[in-house]
């Protein structure tokens, strides 16, 4: 309102207030009637006016959200992202070379899968024994895929004992789906389940603020304000939840049971099957989902994947050990090649570094598959180091060269310090819990000094040499034990490396 405007309100409200308070003194009441007058005119003014102000409001402006358009945009930003992620993991772990292992997968027990009209939404298919029949391989992903497709839900489960294959799958699976994208198929995403607090997250919410974090290109004004929590709203993202055995045993329960609010959305995830059917024991199948099992490698399936890792002519060493793998199924060696882990292992520590494995089939020193399994563990981060020399040009190379000896020490160290936290998520703003009292408390005094005088000296000008220096160490050392406690809060951008039995992450991503 223009200023002439505001006085000549209020010239009028005067006028109109004395008019009638005068009309008041001169009634009967005489001055009683006037300030009964006065007194309601003062107590109705602020309510008149907040009527005015509530009549000539500004309309409510709905909060901004991504049109359309721009969510179908951020989708294929997403799917294009997604696929060139996966192919570049694919290409680093040389699962294409010379080819995906034949892991073999069936249906697992039907204790631990919902009704089979449920899960594939018509008559079961043909039983065996009571037993819904379904055969899939690693190396013919794409009739998985397809036969994902078929579920009516989308819903998967993916079992197997450690090192067995599951995540291998999965990613060839994720890959698989975007090559063969149909129009209105959702994006499979990848996403560690032990980053999810179930209890204090839903699961919308935190797969919205996944996508923002790990593909942050979907923050782009182009796409509009809220690309990723629009894209899961409208159900165009699948998520791939890798590691329900990764997080603790009694959230596990819950987690199927967050899932089972949505069990009309596609998911799928991964599990160790021991864990898995713990967890169903305890609060119920996932509504919907086929369940898939892996089945053991034979012997024979080991032995024709290690033969076409190597060259047409390999060396003298190798035809021993085929035999001795296949010649003895019950064998140390063919105990020990029974899972592609074990297979991974004897690629990296013999086949590429073209070494002679013929000691392996000495029972005299490896008596036992484990005996066998422990050597290749013992041997495969030396040779790792020796075959990534360093690059600064490369994203996954290491910048300087690192002696065998002193890398296996330190993974060693981080390894211990895992296994005695229980946890197989290495978050480095926990590694101050690994280091012993001691160290911890020297290190400690030691940031509380040096931050101590940085800030004494800063201080020292203003409040005296003494007081600044003590007063600095005094806020050092709590500064100190706060971090301490707390280090690893909101906001702080991090990264993490999963390291277990299931086999090393040598890209920092996804293990076997």
């Amino acid at each position: 309102m223009a200023g002439w405007r505001r006085w000549l309100v209020a010239l009028i409200v005067l006028v109109v207030g004395t008019t009638v308070m005068a009309l008041a003194a001169r009634s009967s009441g005489g001055l009683e009637s006037a300030g009964r007058v006065g007194a309601l005119i003062v107590g109705l003014t602020p309510l008149a006016w907040s009527v005015v102000a509530w009549a000539r409001r500004a309309p409510a402006v709905p909060l901004p959200v991504s049109t359309p358009e721009q969510v179908a945009a951020a989708r294929r930003q997403l799917a294009d992202q997604v696929l060139a992620q996966w192919r570049e993991e694919i290409a680093l772990r040389r699962l294409d070379d010379p080819g995906p292992l034949a892991v073999r997968w069936r249906f697992a027990d039907a204790d631990v899968m919902d009704h089979p009209g449920h899960v594939l939404g018509r008559d079961p298919m043909p039983r065996s024994a009571g037993r819904l029949r379904f055969t899939g391989r690693t190396d013919r992903v794409g009739d998985l895929a397809a036969g994902f497709r078929t579920l009516p839900r989308r819903r998967l489960v993916v079992l197997g004992a450690a090192g067995s294959g599951k995540t291998t799958m999965t990613l060839l699976l994720v890959r698989e789906l975007l090559l063969h994208a149909e129009d209105d198929d959702p994006v499979p995403v990848l996403v560690p389940l032990s980053d999810w607090d179930a209890d204090a997250e839903p699961l919308g919410a935190w797969l919205a603020r996944r996508l923002a974090e790990d593909y942050p290109a979907l923050r782009a004004d182009v796409f509009g304000p809220d690309a990723p929590a629009a894209l899961v709203a409208r159900r165009m993202v699948l998520p791939v939840l890798d590691g329900l055995d990764e997080v603790a045993a009694p959230v596990r329960s819950r987690v199927l049971g967050r899932l089972n609010e949505v069990a009309a959305d596609p998911v799928v995830l991964t599990c160790r099957s021991d864990e898995y059917r713990a967890a169903v024991a305890a609060g119920g199948v996932l509504a919907g989902a086929a369940v898939i099992e892996s089945c053991p490698l034979t012997p024979a399936d080991a032995a024709e994947y290690v033969t076409r890792c190597l060259p047409p002519r390999p060396g003298d060493g190798w035809p021993v050990l085929l035999d001795e793998l296949t010649g003895d199924p019950g064998g140390p060696v063919a105990r020990a090649l029974s899972t592609p882990l074990a297979l991974w292992l004897l690629r990296k520590v013999y086949v590429e570094p073209h070494a002679d494995p013929a000691g392996l089939c000495d029972r005299s020193r490896f008596p036992t598959g484990d005996a066998v399994l422990e050597h290749l563990l013992d041997h495969v981060v030396g040779a790792l180091v020796r075959s990534n020399p360093p690059d600064r040009r490369h994203p996954f190379r290491p910048r300087r060269p690192w002696p065998p000896l002193d890398a296996t020490r330190r993974l060693a160290f981080l390894a211990h310090h895992l296994d005695r936290s229980g946890s197989r998520d290495l978050a480095w703003w926990h590694l101050h819990r690994a280091a012993p009292r001691p160290v911890a408390v020297i290190a400690g005094v030691v940031a509380a000094v040096g931050m101590g005088v940085a800030t004494g000296v800063h201080d020292g000008l203003k409040f005296g040499w003494s007081d600044g220096v003590v007063g600095g160490v005094v806020v050092g050392v709590g500064v100190r034990t706060r971090r301490g406690s707390r280090a690893g809060a909101g906001g702080v951008a991090r990264s993490r490396a999963r390291v277990g039995s299931s086999g090393p992450a040598v890209t920092g991503r996804a293990a076997w």
